[in-house]
């Protein structure tokens, strides 16, 4: 970097005092975050994820089904409990007669299975269990007609979840058809698979309090392979337990399985089978989220029916949750807007800079840049998981070009910082337009055309014979985020140029010179309706109390929710238990907020701290 760029960046800084180091990171409203659907609710008090097992995430693949973790995950679990237990053989006979009583199925051996007898009946759920605890029997069963398609594709869903995929369902005529998946037929999938007939092996993976990341480093580093071999749809939360399927390329069946004895049981893994096609980011619908809310006071019990019916009804603003803005005090969305400004120097200035909430890794790196831009010392001093600042540095070392030196920043990770911003403009204008009216199509809102295969998604100004036939609701209409491939609502074009003219961008020329900092944009739903929405008042003594069964942990007990203390004990606290589907790309910490008015980032209550 130049001296003369250098001094450019200090003058900057002192002459623009949002230049210097933020001491926190971005709350709510510095991304756009304001707006709720109803705001006349009032919302509820509690805490989130004070234990991982409070929020737990099942991706819903592309065909609806809940992706759960198979018995195969417990090998490893009970050799080292039987390398632990004495008088193994003495013992075996009634070990598995209380294993075959616990395991008997019944319409409430879990809420997948309550929810299917409410939409099949409990008589003929209890058909099905009585199918799978005699091991003899084979016969099919049929369900009374259902009508409604969302009817149909829920009991399809639950039918999965709640039988761990031992009942298959189909449809005959609006009926539902049941029948036990034969042992032989699983046995001739194993084989076909031990045969390994494609190249992409896909599995199950579940993971607690660790990134999709980490979990796949750690599987890669047992397996000798490179991480990258090992791909998923999409990350998961890390503090929480996750259930997801992924895929290593060119995978050996029994090789994995056999991690489930040297894997810590935070990672398991199941479900193994060959497919011809690998698995992409993005190859899911949508994501089961299981979420206790503690610390509930029971005044608000009437407001929790209140909120979650609404949510229920009337969904919430589809703003692009916190997540996306990274959690440092440089926000990703700041360096993305000075990359579109093309202001390289401040944007290096901004990645390397001290910061009030960062890695403490890298302090002392910062504080070296800061007193002497000096690229080689401070890329000795930089921690190597910060891969960003040490691509940049390595550049800098060699040549002084700003340019050059964001470029060799990984591609995922410039894609991110320019997204983010993108994210940012858009919750903004999702804010402006949920302020004009949050229950009613207006003239000017945009709605999508319909997509032919292979060709970009397109979207139109819906038109005043449509808002009077109430052709479409507000679930239907779309905003686009900033970019040289996208039109822009006519009530709202205004406010992205005022807006995006304040950060020194025009958001209508968005093609840019450099490719990787060329944006095409995209469209995205202004207002999101979870797919189902249940909830339960728990009740629980100690603040460590367990409430929610993870998936293993729901393997081992055969129940997934905890018990309740007794009735007696007086100082019973209070919890929600909400369960919720989720589309893909929708945060459920918007969903949460629109529910309990409480701000979602740190700065807020919502947390366990």
């Amino acid at each position: 970097m130049t001296n003369l760029a250098m001094s450019e960046a200090k003058k900057r800084k002192l002459e623009n005092n949002d230049a210097e180091p933020v001491q926190r990171s971005a709350s709510e409203a510095d991304v756009g975050i304001t707006e709720f659907v109803n705001k006349e609710n009032i919302g509820f008090t509690g805490l989130i994820k004070q234990r991982f097992s409070d929020f737990q995430v099942n991706e819903i693949d592309p065909q609806g089904n809940v992706v759960v973790l198979g018995r195969e995950a417990l090998e490893g679990l009970d050799e080292k409990k039987s390398e632990n237990s004495e008088n193994n053989e003495a013992n075996a006979t009634e070990v598995l007669k209380e294993e075959d009583n616990k395991n008997k199925l019944t319409p409430s051996s879990n809420t997948y299975l309550v929810d299917l007898s409410k939409l099949i009946t409990e008589e003929v759920v209890q058909q099905c269990c009585d199918l799978l605890n005699d091991h003899t029997s084979f016969k099919r069963i049929k369900t009374k007609v259902i009508n409604s398609k969302e009817d149909r594709t829920n009991v399809h869903m639950l039918v999965r979840y709640g039988f761990e995929s031992q009942i298959e369902s189909g449809t005959d005529n609006g009926c539902i058809t049941l029948n036990k998946v034969h042992k032989r037929s699983r046995k001739h999938k194993s084989s076909k698979s031990a045969g390994k007939t494609a190249e992409y092996l896909h599995f199950t993976l579940y993971k607690e309090n660790k990134e999709s990341i980490e979990a796949a480093a750690m599987i890669a580093r047992f397996l000798s392979i490179p991480p990258k071999l090992i791909t998923f749809a999409g990350t998961k939360d890390r503090r929480a337990a996750t259930t997801q399927r992924a895929c290593w390329r060119r995978g050996e069946s029994n090789r994995l399985a056999g991690l489930n004895s040297s894997l810590m049981s935070s990672v398991r893994l199941s479900s193994f089978e060959y497919k011809k096609y690998s698995l992409r980011l993005g190859d899911l619908s949508g994501n089961q989220f299981g979420i206790v809310v503690r610390n509930v006071q029971e005044s608000s019990l009437a407001a929790v029916d209140t909120a979650l019916e609404s949510l229920r009804r009337d969904g919430f603003v589809n703003y692009f949750g916190l997540q996306r803005f990274g959690t440092f005090s440089v926000s990703s969305h700041h360096l993305g807007q000075l990359i579109l400004a093309e202001d390289f120097d401040g944007a290096i200035e901004c990645l390397l800079s001290p910061q009030g909430v960062v890695n403490d890794e890298s302090r002392e790196a910062r504080l070296k840049w800061a007193e002497t831009h000096d690229a080689q010392e401070t890329l000795k001093l930089m921690p190597k998981r910060n891969s960003a600042e040490c691509n940049v540095l390595q550049a800098l070392s060699t040549s002084p070009s700003a340019i050059n030196a964001l470029l060799r920043i990984p591609h995922g990770l410039k894609t991110m910082y320019l997204h983010a911003y993108q994210s940012y403009v858009w919750n903004k204008a999702a804010s402006e337009r949920v302020k004009m009216d949050p229950h009613n199509v207006i003239s000017g809102d945009l709605v999508l055309t319909e997509k032919i295969d292979g060709e970009v998604q397109r979207a139109r100004p819906i038109t005043e014979e449509e808002i009077e036939s109430k052709k479409y609701t507000v679930f239907d209409i779309v905003l686009p985020t900033p970019g040289y491939d996208v039109i822009y609502p006519t009530h709202l074009v205004k406010f992205y140029e005022e807006l995006m003219q304040k950060d020194n961008i025009d958001c209508h020329k968005m093609r840019r010179n450099i490719k990787d900092f060329s944006l095409f944009g995209s469209y995205r739903n202004i207002f999101a309706k979870p797919m189902y929405v249940d909830w339960e008042i728990r009740r629980y003594v100690n603040d460590d109390d367990t409430i929610l069964y993870t998936d293993r942990e729901e393997l081992q007990t055969g129940i997934k929710l905890a018990p309740e203390p007794d009735s007696s004990i007086e100082n019973a606290k209070l919890a929600v238990f909400i369960k919720m589907g989720l589309l893909t790309s929708q945060y459920a910490t918007m969903a949460l907020r629109e529910v309990m008015k409480q701000e979602t980032s740190r700065h807020g209550s919502l947390y366990f701290a």
